[in-house]
């Protein structure tokens, strides 16, 4: 009787472990696969649109008329950020941990858009507040947001790895279990074969194929898992995970050159230490563009991170003459700067920051989406052939029994 045992132990590992992976699959296919491309995506609208307000605050500044090209930029984008919190928070499901610090986003996009508002106001009105309600908006854009965003992105980082590391365990136990259940069935036949005189019990030996499916569908759907979670991790969420850091730090740039030029009452010393601050997060940019360049795996690719290369040199370019014209006490064009060439060459920067995530959010879904059709079927395959494996065991043994009468 201990064959039926281990039949009934390979239906119960392998279909629990079935929908396990299942289960995970999904989860990483409809919830925190889409959840971290969108926080991405989300904080690129805001990046936009705080480069938009802060190109438009300095052009009121300067010419005493609202610039409306940039004042629409900055709508546009603010309305994208709030649609994708509220996309990410759907995609992540209401128990989510993530869920806190999105939270957080939404609070400080209303407290943002606030304090924008009371400075475009107060900078047409020429009021001398204009520059530090602009510089309040900013502060919470990069004490605030950021942080929450990056917090926000490592918990669905987490998960991600929980999903593609749930069920694996259980997967593997079925897998050792259907091995013995085969070894065990092909022993009874050897045996039974030495006994009776006869080469096969046809009911066993199609119990033994059964096994064998079962062996072939977990091994294969594991297989396939793995290796398309690697390559959907290591090819795309890798490169995901580094472009938002690029973007991260080119938006710190932009908001410190900002900062700097309207907070006109901070000492020199100060000054410099901002400038300081935005020389170490160039640096640490030139590391995150080399390393999108050399991590690419493909043409396109390759051509996307050049890309980014030649427009992060432009930016980077302007960023240093916006800082030398500032030190040298040269307001004036330090904001001519920033409103025109640092403006454009931020903006072709994001662009092409968006253009590399594209590709390895292409690359990064189709991986997890190759890994969830590999065990779709898994747990109903397993199971039929699971229970056609035990029928046929209880009647070979049967016939089995019939050969002694």
């Amino acid at each position: 009787m201990l064959l039926p045992i281990l039949v009934a132990l390979v239906a119960v590992t392998s279909v629990t472990g079935g929908f396990l992976v299942q289960d995970a699959a999904r989860s990483s296919t409809n919830s925190s696969g889409p959840s971290l491309i969108g926080l991405q995506d989300m904080f690129a609208s805001v990046a936009e649109a705080n480069a938009a307000a802060t190109a438009a605050h300095l052009a009121t500044a300067v010419s005493g008329q609202e610039d409306r090209v940039n004042r629409n930029l900055y709508l546009d984008a603010l309305g994208r950020a709030n649609d994708q919190v509220a996309l990410v928070a759907a995609d992540l499901g209401p128990d989510d941990p993530a869920q806190a610090p999105l939270r957080r986003v939404a609070r400080s996009l209303a407290a943002y858009s606030g304090d924008v508002e009371a400075a475009r106001l107060a900078n047409l009105n020429g009021l001398p507040e204009a520059d530090d309600r602009l510089g309040q908006a900013l502060s919470v854009v990069e004490f605030d947001i950021g942080p929450a965003v990056a917090e926000a992105t490592t918990l669905t980082r987490d998960r991600f790895d929980r999903d593609a590391d749930q069920g694996r365990l259980v997967v593997l136990v079925a897998i050792a279990v259907t091995v013995v259940t085969i070894l065990a069935m092909i022993g009874m036949q050897y045996g039974l074969a030495l006994r009776t005189r006869r080469l096969l019990n046809p009911f066993l030996v199609l119990a033994t194929l059964a096994m064998i499916a079962v062996l072939a569908v977990l091994v294969r759907g594991e297989w396939v898992r793995t290796t398309a979670i690697d390559d959907a991790r290591f090819g795309g969420l890798n490169a995901i995970v580094n472009t938002a850091e690029l973007q991260s730090r080119t938006f710190t740039i932009q908001s410190e050159l900002a900062l700097a030029l309207v907070d006109d009452g901070s000492s020199s010393t100060a000054r410099r230490e901002r400038f300081d601050t935005i020389e170490q997060l160039a640096l640490e940019a030139d590391s995150l563009v080399e390393f999108s360049v050399a991590d690419a795996d493909s043409a396109r690719e390759r051509a996307a991170g050049e890309a980014l290369r030649v427009r992060w040199d432009r930016y980077r370019s302007d960023v240093d003459a916006v800082v030398t014209a500032a030190s040298a006490g040269n307001a004036t064009e330090a904001t001519a700067l920033v409103r025109g060439p640092g403006l454009s060459s931020f903006n072709g920067v994001n662009t092409a920051i968006e253009s590399v995530l594209s590709d390895n959010r292409t690359q990064f879904i189709d991986g997890v989406e190759v890994a969830d059709s590999a065990v779709e079927l898994n747990p109903w395959l397993c199971l039929l052939l699971s229970v056609a494996a035990g029928l046929l065991v209880l009647v070979g043994i049967q016939r089995r029994l019939g050969d002694y009468r």
